[in-house]
């Protein structure tokens, strides 16, 4: 995860989706927001997730946003909300 730790802005998302090879999911995480990321599929579609932990310790995954319908910082703000922040 650490890895692919960045801030993302609307240059880092569009260089990201345009140099992605398609060979599997990835993600890319925001150093604004720690639960907030970039995932881009395979086919190269991408959307702003947001990790949720549940009561239970598993991990789910919530879309946000597509990132064609919205810049980084609606999905930063739809997260901090989601988050309660």
């Amino acid at each position: 995860m650490a890895n692919n730790r960045l801030k993302l802005t609307q240059t880092n998302v569009q260089r990201l989706i345009r140099e992605h090879d398609g060979a599997k999911k990835v993600r890319h995480w925001d150093t604004e927001v720690p639960k907030l990321f970039l995932a881009i599929t395979p086919n190269g579609s991408a959307a702003y997730k947001l990790q949720i932990v549940k009561p239970d310790g598993s991990k789910t995954d919530a879309k946000l946003i597509a990132a064609n319908d919205g810049s980084p910082e609606i999905a930063r703000a739809l997260a901090m909300k989601e988050l309660g922040r």
